[in-house]
């Protein structure tokens, strides 16, 4: 009985055995421990930590070679106390020195004798095998090759095309198709190098190819007593390179005959050299006939097949095998079918180069029928220096199609995701979808022809590819700005902000170079255009490397992964890989090794032309000309060793050598399907989201009243222009320099803002809550529920600031709007939520001198139009069905002795004066005159009544001001200008009245450099109104200081006098 197990493998094989002795020991009750030997770049591998027990490898060379080290093996089995072990396949499984040295040393093996792997497992040896037990073969040359020229002389007499093969080994490595006489000797010694490399030997033999056959395998087993079974037989005949990439069980369209005389012939052979333990028998079968390819004395990759049909665990069976059961009574029974996809590192678009990296996401979706093999997890490090599998994907059900249903179900909805490499997944998803393979029994070279014409690429889903990749090279600048910006927040100058113009960004793809311009208009929108056609597209981000894609309102699923390079991505399954530069620049797509070169600089080459060769994982790859052109440079030489991304050549193309590019050039619709309301147009302005140059003067133009045009939501025009009105006056206030009163220190917002991007790693802890309720607001506009630290938050935080770029446009649209507000309810429409459209207008005026003048003004007179106007007019119009006829406008002339004065127009009820000073040329100012007419006082009459028509006249009185102004050299301001407002009709002023009334209009007359205003009435006595009335002035100054100064006083008609130099100096400076 095995006590301990060590496994001798690594990664998914590892794993798969663990599996398999865990259920054993649990089954049987038999104390079966596992052993994992690993090398220091796997201690944190699955399958290490999944072990019993775990023994590093001493590394000799290189990773691949401690496990082909047979004295550091052992060591380390013997330091682990195994007394068994279990290969696998690859590395040592078919070494019969190996299994030597274990016998010696007193190991159990998994795995046939030593002599009859050297009899089997040596492809020579096992074709005169077959042949003395009757089983057909292919012509060939009887043994080993002696060079090149006895090659061409077999080839000679057996016909072309033939096949130049390894002796020893598997997995396609050491195989050479040659179809003509003047490629012999290269075959030769490129089939040489790669099994000598792979192997350790590179003997060779040559043999007549198979046309239009299929790899056809049975599964056999063979225990101590000489029981051989066949297990059944799977089809292997979709392979790339004579590598397989889909398996399948049982064979489609092969007959129930044919199948039995495989799995004879196969038993025959086994029972040939008393086999003992797994192993698998090949064939190639043309129609009905088949011809022994070689037997692989080992467990095969793709044995998870014929354990779904027959319920047999293979593993187990080894084990069973080697603790000398007798497995007569074995019951075989095969139902249903299974296909099995592997799902390598390796980079389609880059010739199937490995393409090793680090695991970001691998999430499966398992579902009834299906089964994964992998030994790796999230975080996991794809080695170069071992097999790119990553996953091996079986799905069974009761027949084929059920089974091809499930496979592409469960590849479709598995996310995975190699940084800094690639996988196959979608390559295997477009062979799942093929015609061909749907209808099954495709041969050997179908795959291979198959690539050569080409997979159909569904144009929309093109399109929506490269709309992906436009949109996250957008974000790859964009991360890059970002960390600009909050990697030093010392200082935040709007400069290192980029504008909100877009991005045009440039990719390759397939031999032609494009450039799309990128807009960002909102939370994970954006608006991509090519070639004068727009779309509009949803990004909505999952992780880093996944999320949903939206385009014209279909939703697909998509995964990415980008390097310096390029961009590989993803969407629904179909694999699509861009360039970060021009088609011309050719980079290696893995770490390898140049093996030769084969164009200097100055040669033409056409688009496909071999450019060199790389050696990558044991194989010896081209890399490709991606476009005709002209070789400009050549980076790198034979013998260097390269990274991935690393530059190879540049071409440099013209016009004529893009044609191939061209006829397959990605467009998108003619009709624009970029559907972006006015409002939303507004909002990415005020919110610091891009808007093409070309569209912002448009975009100004379009919110004038007067156009047809409507913000949004024509039905409540005035709700939409409410609210973006709130947005641009909260992220106004935010950035607002003055202090704000009450809070303790008087720090303005701006400096708030500042220390809250300096802690945003904390969210802006021990800032005012106050200031952090009033962010937190804003994000909200972002689609920020909960401003939490992280990306998203800067994200918000750096196009709040990306807005600050574009202030004079953000002030253009406010007044634009405000405008069309004020026509909107000039028009008679109604509105809603008044008070909160009122509060904002009132803040926007209050921030005079943070705003333009004319935006703060626009604001004062659309609130006295929209709020006060229609009250004013109601509540003047009832006072004056009752007021006396109306006597002349009061002058005040008699104080203006010392000026020469100059009338200017004015409406009726109004006097302006443009006054400059006899004596003191330097004074001159802005007087204006305003009759405040209404009914006389009545015994139980309010005083509001004529409160209204004070306000009315003091808004037209401050309007005529500002338009005087407005028409003046803006340098040339005027800062001691005078409102006079005589009020006829007696008044009684109630507690407080004066103190609201000043309150609610002092908003109105900032910067118009108003040194006083000054109200002249008649008063009533609030105690005995009847009594009578006494003059009075009411004199409100220090307009543009922190607080208002009101004085209520007696008339005074002496001559107003001049302000000296001295007095004006002074006035200046308190200003």
């Amino acid at each position: 009985m095995i006590r301990r197990l060590a496994i001798v493998n690594r990664g998914e094989a590892a794993v798969r055995c663990l599996r398999t002795v865990r259920a054993w020991s649990g089954r049987t009750g038999q104390s079966l421990s596992s052993v994992a030997l690993f090398t220091d770049a796997e201690r944190d591998a699955p399958f290490v930590r999944q072990a019993d027990v775990a023994v590093e490898l001493a590394s000799p060379s290189t990773p691949v070679g401690s496990y082909l080290d047979h004295d550091g093996l052992i060591a380390a089995i013997q330091a682990a106390e195994a007394d068994a072990v279990w290969p696998g396949w690859g590395f040592v499984s078919e070494d019969a020195d190996f299994v030597d040295r274990l016998e010696a040393e007193g190991l159990t093996f998994l795995g046939p004798r030593a002599a009859t792997m050297r009899r089997l497992g040596d492809k020579i040896a096992a074709k005169q095998l077959a042949e003395s037990a009757g089983v057909s073969i292919a012509a060939w040359n009887g043994g080993v090759l002696k060079g090149p020229e006895e090659a061409r002389n077999v080839a000679s007499r057996i016909g072309f095309p033939v096949a130049i093969k390894a002796s020893a080994g598997g997995g396609g490595r050491g195989i050479r198709m040659v179809h003509s006489d003047q490629d012999i000797e290269e075959a030769y010694r490129s089939a040489a190098s790669e099994a000598e490399a792979a192997f350790g030997d590179g003997r060779l033999f040559i043999e007549a190819c198979i046309t239009n056959g299929r790899h056809i395998e049975v599964q056999i087993a063979g225990d101590h007593f000489g029981n051989i079974f066949a297990l059944g037989c799977r089809d292997c005949s979709v392979q790339r390179r004579h590598q397989k990439v889909l398996e399948e069980a049982p064979p489609p369209g092969l007959s129930a005959g044919t199948m039995k005389s495989l799995q004879e012939a196969a038993v025959r052979l086994a029972q040939a050299v008393g086999y003992q333990g797994v192993g698998t028998v090949e064939f190639l079968v043309q129609g009905a006939t088949p011809f022994f390819l070689e037997v692989n004395p080992r467990l095969q990759v793709e044995h998870g097949l014929t354990e779904s049909l027959t319920g047999l665990d293979l593993v187990e069976l080894q084990i069973r095998i080697a603790q000398g059961e007798n497995l007569s009574g074995l019951k075989i029974r095969e139902t249903g079918a299974a296909i099995e996809a592997r799902v390598c590192a390796e980079d389609p678009s880059a010739g199937f180069l490995p393409a090793p990296g680090r695991v970001e996401r691998f999430d499966v979706a398992f579902g009834p029928g299906v089964r994964v093999d992998s030994g790796i997890v999230v975080g996991s490090e794809i080695s170069p220096y071992f097999d790119s599998l990553i996953a091996k994907v079986i799905a069974y059900a009761p027949d084929r199609a059920g089974a091809l249903s499930r496979l592409q179900g469960a590849l479709f909805a598995t996310d995975l995701v190699v940084s800094g490499g690639a996988t196959n997944k979608g390559f295997l998803l477009e062979i799942l979808q093929d015609a061909d393979f749907q209808a099954g029994g495709v041969d050997t070279t179908w795959l291979e022809r198959r690539l050569a014409s080409g997979f159909p690429v569904d144009e929309k889903t093109q399109r929506d590819a490269m709309v992906l990749a436009a949109i996250l090279g957008y974000q790859r600048n964009r991360k890059s700005a970002r960390g600009n910006f909050f990697g030093d927040t010392s200082s935040l100058e709007l400069e290192r902000v980029p504008r909100s113009t877009g991005q045009t960004v440039e990719l390759g793809y397939r031999g032609g170079d494009y450039e799309l311009d990128v807009l960002g208009v909102g939370s994970w929108r954006y608006r991509v255009r090519l070639g004068g056609n727009e779309v509009s597209a949803a990004l909505r981000s999952l992780d880093d490397y996944t999320g949903l894609l939206e385009v014209d309102g279909e939703r697909c699923r998509v995964a990415y992964a980008a390097d310096d390079a390029g961009l590989r991505v993803e969407v629904d399954g179909l694999p699509f890989a861009f360039s970060w530069y021009g088609a011309g620049r050719v980079r290696a797509a893995t770490p390898a090794l140049v093996v030769s070169l084969s164009v200097a600089v100055g040669d033409r080459v056409h688009a496909d032309d071999a450019l060199g060769i790389l050696e990558a994982m044991k194989m010896e790859i081209a890399f490709r000309a991606p476009v005709s052109g002209l070789v400009r440079e050549v980076a790198v030489r034979a013998g260097q060793q390269v990274r991935a991304g690393d530059l190879l050549a540049v071409l440099e193309t013209g016009e004529a050598d893009l044609d191939a590019a061209e006829a397959v050039r990605v467009v998108f619709p003619a009709v624009s399907t970029a559907d972006v309301s006015l409002r939303e147009e507004v909002q990415a302005v005020f919110l610091g989201y891009d808007s093409a140059p070309s569209g912002l003067e448009q975009l100004v133009s379009a919110m004038e009243p007067g156009t047809s045009s409507s913000i949004g939501f024509a039905e409540d025009e005035a709700e939409s222009l409410r609210r973006e009105l709130r947005l641009y006056m909260e992220t106004e206030e935010l950035f607002l320099r003055t202090p704000t009163r009450g809070r303790e220190g008087s720090v303005s917002n701006h400096a708030l803002l500042h220390r809250y991007v300096r802690r945003i790693g904390a969210g802006g802890e021990g800032l005012d809550p106050e200031f952090l309720e009033r962010v937190a607001r804003i994000l909200q506009w972002y689609g920020l529920s909960r401003p939490e630290p992280g990306p998203v938050l800067e994200r918000a935080i750096f196009r709040l600031f990306a807005a600050r770029r574009s202030a004079e446009l953000r002030h253009r649209l406010a007044l634009a709007l405000v405008h069309r507000l004020e026509a909107w309810v000039s028009d008679g429409h109604g509105l809603r939520r008044h008070d909160e459209l009122s509060d904002t207008l009132t803040r926007m005026a209050a921030m005079r001198g943070h705003l333009p003048e004319a935006l703060a003004d626009a604001a004062i007179e659309a609130h006295h139009e929209i709020f006060a106007a229609p009250r004013l007019r109601r509540r003047l119009a009832r006072a004056e069905r009752d007021a006396e006829d109306s006597p002349e406008l009061r002058a005040a002339l008699s104080r203006m002795e010392a000026f020469d004065l100059e009338r200017l127009e004015a409406p009726p009820g109004l006097a302006c004066l443009h006054a400059r000073a006899r004596n003191h040329s330097g004074d001159e100012r802005i007087f204006v005159v305003a009759e405040v007419r209404g009914r006389r006082h009545r015994a139980g009459r309010l005083t509001r009544l004529h409160l209204a028509a004070f306000e009315s006249a003091f808004h037209d009185a401050t309007r005529l001001l500002r338009t005087v102004l407005a028409e003046r050299d803006p340098r040339d301001r005027l800062q001691w200008n005078r409102i006079f407002l005589m009020v006829q009709p007696e008044v009684l002023l109630g507690a407080g009245v004066v103190d609201e009334l000043v309150a609610r209009l002092a908003p109105a007359t900032r910067r118009l450099g108003l040194e006083k205003v000054i109200v002249r009435f008649s008063r009533l006595d609030s105690e005995d109104p009847e009594a009578g009335s006494e003059q009075c002035e009411l004199v409100v100054s220090d307009l543009t200081g922190n607080r208002l100064d009101i004085e209520l006083r007696a008339p005074r008609d002496e001559v107003l006098e001049p302000q000296t130099p001295y007095e004006r100096r002074v006035a200046e400076a308190r200003r």
